[in-house]
């Protein structure tokens, strides 16, 4: 990050040659730090000569940073060429969203072509049919074009094919709405076509959900897809009570008990609201809230519940991605309530899980599949990309504070020792410390989740607390298509 900052030619060298020599995700990194720093058309034929050296589906990332700048400073029929022509679907997948991501309305045509000759094989089918998805989302301005009405044509086409995983068509789905301008999402091609027919007169948010299927809730935020990551944020600061604002929001966003439909109705009665008299702490909210949540899934929803502290892990109950059947429920809220704090000599008070590793969370939502977890690289997993988590809800009250790369080192004059969950200076002079790698920062944290969602379109959904980086979360959110929750304040 120190060299690239500096923007000599010397450490663009530097850096790329390092790429070769590095595993995950210190490539991943390079690759957004370069294209960041190096931007412009005289640094083009570096990048180009550094993306021939990599051309496996696993370099995937490294094409779109260096195609996004290119397109951004306006050099785009090299990227335009390498998206009709590469060998490997996935990159060309990448130089599309490159495309679409820096505003090229180029873009709309080649996403039409690829729409016209969709691989039978996976995972290229679903890739190729999302990552045309994404480009009409993207460039939704150019609605009334001729070329972009084609590519919703086409769209709509494939959404209505029995042939298409229900990935892509939650995508195909999650695009139209936003083209339209409404929260729905819906499967039904016939009303997409009537709705796009007065996209003219976009509706509000406040329009009435009419067509949408029963949906996940968490903390008043209503997700759209069946396949749920729950990211619960179990770090130290965890354990502070919750103030009265607090207390206030988590009771207005609590869903309606009375009444409910479905089949979560049929299959578990009347689903309890929030037991508050278990509620004290933050954390305690949280746990409520997740096995409120999940209480309601309808009956062909999957689950995984993440919890990070120093370290992310899934709860042994949902090793990856399971059933909501009542078995397996009660097996997850078992194991929430036995999370509890425990006394820490160290520290002189009681703890729950450490630090706030958000990009651990995050990063392990991403790899859940059916019943396990992926191996890296997950973004270009075909297992994840059909049967990953479709939608996220994460909750944390916390400034990211560590990462999964943590190592010891020796201290620059400059560095000083601490507790960053808790904000207390430690002692002056030390021989050692232990640094969190680079995801704790919120340019590579935000930068490796577009990476980790770049085939994918997984909807975040963000709810802050505490003294939660709201800004961040929010552009999670908003980077996510997802929707954002400020508990205890306005936003």
């Amino acid at each position: 990050m120190k060299l690239a900052v500096t923007g000599d030619e010397r450490a663009l060298a530097a850096l790329i040659k390092g790429y070769g020599a590095s595993a995950q995700p210190e490539r991943y990194l390079l690759a957004a730090l370069c294209a960041k720093h190096f931007p412009g058309p005289r640094h083009s034929l570096a990048f180009a000569a550094w993306r021939r050296a990599y051309k496996k589906p696993r370099n995937a990332w490294l094409w779109y940073c260096t195609y996004r700048t290119d397109v951004e400073c306006g050099e785009t029929d090299v990227a335009v060429s390498s998206a009709r022509e590469s060998d490997q679907l996935f990159l060309r997948a990448a130089v599309l969203a490159a495309l679409a991501d820096g505003g090229s309305e180029r873009a709309i045509e080649i996403a039409l072509e690829a729409l016209k000759r969709v691989p039978s094989r996976e995972p290229d089918k679903t890739v190729c049919i999302q990552s045309c998805a994404r480009t009409a989302a993207r460039l939704r301005d150019h609605v009334g074009d001729e070329t972009y009405q084609r590519l919703l044509d086409s769209l709509l086409h494939h959404l209505e094919a029995k042939a298409t995983a229900h990935a892509s068509r939650l995508t195909i789905a999650r695009a139209l709405s936003r083209v339209v301008g409404t929260r729905d999402v819906h499967l039904s091609a016939d009303l997409w076509r009537r709705e796009l027919r007065g996209a003219e007169s976009a509706r509000g948010p406040e329009e009435p959900e009419r067509y949408a299927r029963e949906r996940p809730e968490f903390i008043g935020l209503r997700g759209s897809g069946k396949r749920i990551a729950y990211v619960v944020d179990a770090s130290d600061s965890m354990l502070k009570p919750l103030t009265g604002a607090e207390r206030d929001d988590f009771r207005k966003r609590e869903p309606v008990v009375t009444g409910q439909k479905g089949d979560a109705k049929k299959r578990r009665g009347k689903s309890p609201g929030l037991d508050w008299s278990k509620i004290k702490t933050r954390f305690d909210a949280a746990r409520q809230c997740v096995k409120l949540s999940i209480a309601r899934l309808p009956a062909d929803a999957q689950v995984v519940v993440v919890l990070f502290g120093t370290e992310a892990t899934l709860l042994k109950s949902t090793p990856g991605l399971v059933d909501v059947s009542r078995s397996r429920i009660k097996r997850i809220f078992a194991e929430l309530d036995e999370v509890s704090p425990t006394y820490s000599a160290r520290v002189g008070e009681s703890v729950l899980r450490g630090y706030t590793n958000l990009h651990g969370g995050l990063r392990r939502a991403f790899q859940a599949v059916r019943k396990k977890t992926v191996s890296s690289p997950a973004y270009v997993s075909s297992k994840a990309i059909r049967d990953g988590c479709d939608t996220l809800f994460v909750l944390s009250d916390g400034q990211p504070t560590w990462d999964d790369w943590a190592e010891w080192d020796v201290p620059d004059p400059i560095d000083r020792a601490g507790d960053p969950e808790r904000g207390v200076p430690g002692p002056k002079h030390v021989q050692k410390l232990h640094f969190a790698g680079a995801f704790h920062f919120l340019g590579p944290l935000v930068d490796d989740v577009d990476r980790l969602n770049l085939f994918r379109s997984v909807e975040i959904n963000c709810v802050g607390i505490g003294e939660a980086n709201f800004q961040l979360l929010q552009n999670l959110s908003r980077r996510g298509s997802g929707h954002f929750a400020a508990i205890g304040r306005d936003g």
